[in-house]
């Protein structure tokens, strides 16, 4: 786990400049770093303590978490045996131990017992075919020297970030947005294009971001850069084809058992995120009983009671011997790391929550390196009430026609059909609400390229389509967080529901067996309806009570934050900041955060509150 940076610059560029490229992202890596220039077609390391600004147009930087093999063997950035490639790797290869015995029995050689090296070696012996036996979490760069081109890929899932600027004549290439903004030729400016869809949703979807120019390689995306030549292409989709019925359960043991061994192993001792919820507990519940030393778990325990869950964290500690840890979470920590998160995350901070996330890896870091959650459960299982909703109109298509057509105008879903009233579901505004300060929004323009990525994610069946569409959308945005938040701190977070093999094993299952439809198109809880296959499971480790109990999530106490009568100056300048900005179309009220006007809901707030943060960090005026 670990941050890295490449650049091509057919101008050339100083190599102080790619240092400082590097260091903008130390948290990610900070147990050494690594640089490595491209100089009369030979690889050249330089320090970086050398005074010397050495002029470039291929160049490498690599900051480093040592998680396997500890030793100077292992650092980044790699050349190969042959001195033809250099790899930049973040993320872990779980099944590195099988490939690398698979490539000794093959005569290769191998210096390191890391899995930067057998990613490496298998880019050599297969190509770009290497891609289809690794199991992990992952963002790749290697460069060919013999063709001066780049190869890029994400996983499968896009738990590890990665961002590209490329105009012809450079190309950079970065774990995080902050670190391309330093490069020199590059400034930051918003993607005025994207505006509507950020106020409307919190996140971008598809391949841009809420800076101009700056992209996203898509989760199971590859990239070939040679030359002025681009080659993209999406190298996995969920198969979704089989229909997993009898022996269902043992299958999912087998696979989740393997995926939270997988991702046990380490060099260094791994932890727990111990929220509170099934699908936490379960992996903190699983990872315990495979683990002989003392497992340490991590908690955040809100001060008001009303969003607490530590009775059900307190639940799973009776059960289980963890070195536990606490962490106590108040509104005073929003005004404490908002600015420092937001820095952090490169966008607008889309969830509230992530501040907590922020709190909980700064103190889990002074104890360990590696954490595991319990993210991904949610999307490929069925486990929020919208996919309720989704089997609902699924099953009953006229209801969703009818619910269109009797909705008042206060109450207004937006969406003209059951696609994009889907879409719809997971937005934290309503247009109506968003015409009043950007009068451009329509839906069109706030849905981006969602439509297009729904209609990309087709299957047999519309439930499982939106499923698809939201681990390529929402999911994305939730990964991205929990790992920016993490290395903020140098904290690597593993999700072991997102291997990919309980990936397609989850959507090759029923839709009954994830969600189901109430007997009335109404449902009042529904935690009865949702994740059923993962709750059946549960049941071998807790009970009902807390199996069944009504959804919570890591909700924030938004009201008391913008009610606070000492910081309204505060909000005031916020709103004051964003004006000036120029980036909204109106002007706002410098009562807009604070107004209990009904008719300005709490998710917008924060969604206008984020932007006003974001553009002062990245000084977008």
């Amino acid at each position: 786990m670990c941050g890295l940076v490449a650049v091509f610059d057919s101008d050339e560029y100083g190599s102080a400049h790619l240092d400082k490229m590097c260091s903008t992202i130390a948290h990610r890596g900070p147990d050494s770093k690594g640089i490595v220039i491209l100089k009369d077609n030979e690889f050249q390391k330089i320090n970086s303590d050398e005074k010397n600004n050495i002029n470039f147009k291929y160049g490498f930087g690599f900051n480093r978490l040592s998680i396997q093999d500890l030793s100077n063997k292992a650092s980044q950035p790699m050349i190969s045996d042959d001195e033809r490639y250099l790899i930049l790797f973040n993320g872990e290869i779980y099944n590195f131990i099988e490939l690398r015995n698979n490539l000794i029995d093959r005569g290769h050689k191998l210096r390191s017992k890391s899995d930067t090296e057998v990613i490496l070696k298998l880019f050599q012996v297969f190509g770009e075919n290497m891609l289809e036996m690794i199991n992990g979490m992952f963002a790749i760069v290697i460069f060919d020297k013999n063709k001066n081109s780049f190869f890029v890929c994400r996983d499968r899932l896009g738990i590890k970030p990665l961002y590209y600027y490329y105009d012809k004549k450079r190309l950079v290439l970065a774990s995080e947005i902050k670190s391309i903004l330093i490069h020199s030729k590059i400034n930051p400016q918003i993607n005025y294009t994207k505006l509507n869809e950020y106020l409307t949703f919190r996140y971008i979807s598809g391949n841009e971001t809420l800076f101009k120019n700056i992209n996203e390689v898509e989760p199971a995306q590859k990239i070939v850069f040679h030359n002025s030549n681009v080659r993209k292409e999406i190298y996995w989709n969920i198969n979704s084809s089989l229909h997993i019925g009898h022996g269902k359960g043992t299958l999912l043991d087998s696979i989740i058992n393997s995926s939270v061994d997988y991702q046990l192993i380490s060099d260094v001792e791994v932890g727990t995120q111990l929220s509170g919820g099934l699908d936490s507990s379960l992996i903190a519940s699983l990872a315990f009983s495979k683990d002989i030393s003392k497992t340490k778990s991590f908690s955040i325990i809100p001060e008001d009671k009303e969003y607490s869950e530590e009775k059900y964290i307190d639940y799973i500690l009776s059960k289980h011997e963890f070195d536990a840890h606490k962490i106590k979470f108040n509104i005073d920590h929003f005004h404490k790391y908002i600015e420092q998160a937001t820095w952090h995350f490169d966008q607008p901070l889309s969830q509230p929550n992530s501040i907590g996330i922020y709190t909980l890896s700064k103190f889990a870091s002074n104890h360990l390196k590696v954490l595991l959650s319990g993210e991904g459960a949610d999307e490929i299982f069925g486990g929020y009430d919208r996919y309720c909703v989704a089997r609902i109109f699924e099953k009953y298509p006229f209801l969703s026609s009818f619910y269109n057509s009797i909705r008042s105008h206060k109450y207004k879903r937006d969406g003209s059909n059951l696609e994009e009233l889907l879409i719809f579901l997971s937005a934290t505004s309503k247009i109506n609400e968003i015409k009043k300060i950007n009068p451009s929004c329509n839906i069109n323009n706030s849905l981006g390229d969602r439509k297009k990525i729904f209609n990309a994610s087709n299957t047999e069946s519309f439930f499982k389509t939106y499923l698809k569409y939201e681990t390529k959308t929402y999911l994305n945005e939730l990964l991205i967080r929990q790992d920016k938040m993490c290395m903020a701190n140098g904290i690597e977070n593993r999700v072991p529901y997102l291997d990919h093999r309980l990936v397609e094993f989850a959507f090759s299952l029923k839709n009954e067996y994830k969600t189901s439809t109430p007997y009335l198109p109404i449902f009042y809880n529904a935690s009865k309806n949702t994740k059923k296959i993962l709750k059946e499971y549960g049941l071998n480790y807790f009970d009902k009570e807390f199996i069944f109990r009504k959804k919570m999530g890591f909700s924030t106490p938004l009201e008391e934050f913008f009610n606070q009568n000492d910081k309204r100056d505060y909000f005031y300048g916020i709103i004051e900041n964003l004006n000036r900005s120029g980036i909204l179309e109106n002007k706002l009220p410098c009562n807009y955060l604070t107004n209990s006007n009904e008719m300005i809901s709490l998710n917008t707030k924060w969604t206008i509150y984020a932007l006003s943060v974001w553009s002062s960090v990245f000084k977008i005026f």
